[in-house]
């Protein structure tokens, strides 16, 4: 006998709202990328993007898959969405973070308590584990990441560009080191 899956609680509607917020992660986090590359970020804002974009892609693929396999899915969409957007501080943590945060983690809240068996909801939780280590993994790694500069551009030229990830604990030093480098 086959184990009941959970479909989430909007049916067509909830798989659309996945699909749109997916499509908007992936599209943020290569928009991200690009301009944190030209902001003197090089390889942090490449693979920090890829991250992002992964993340994105996990939502897209809950759109259109259920069971088991969707519930890893969550878990690395989810939690590693939330763990972004706390690193994401400072004042904008009081009131985007981490209400984002919250609403992100509320989700996956619901989503473990509609799963039919424990290992679905471990694997979702696992998952999320897995999204949380990657995210740490890459801040380990950062400092020690080729730099990529960016032109220089010419004399009297006014640009002004967009710090990603942004210039927040645990990326600011590396942030900074790349910018020394660059100039």
């Amino acid at each position: 006998m086959s184990e009941p899956t959970s479909r989430g609680p909007f049916g067509v509607f909830g798989r659309i709202i996945w699909v749109l917020f997916g499509a908007f992660i992936v599209v943020t986090s290569v928009a991200g990328a690009i301009l944190g590359v030209q902001a003197s970020n090089g390889w942090l804002a490449i693979l920090y993007g890829a991250l992002g974009a992964s993340l994105g892609l996990a939502a897209i693929l809950c759109g259109f898959i259920s069971g088991p396999r969707r519930a890893v899915f969550v878990g690395w969409c989810l939690v590693g969405l939330a763990a972004r957007a706390v690193l994401e501080g400072d004042l904008y943590l009081w009131f985007v973070s981490l209400p984002v945060a919250a609403v992100l983690l509320t989700a996956l809240i619901v989503s473990l308590s509609r799963l039919s068996s424990w290992s679905a909801r471990l694997q979702t939780l696992a998952a999320g584990i897995a999204s949380i280590l990657a995210l740490t993994l890459l801040a380990v790694v950062a400092p020690a990441l080729p730099t990529i500069c960016p032109p220089r551009q010419p004399p009297g030229k006014s640009v002004s560009f967009i710090s990603y990830p942004p210039d927040v604990f645990p990326w600011e030093t590396v942030e900074q080191n790349y910018i020394a480098a660059c100039t």
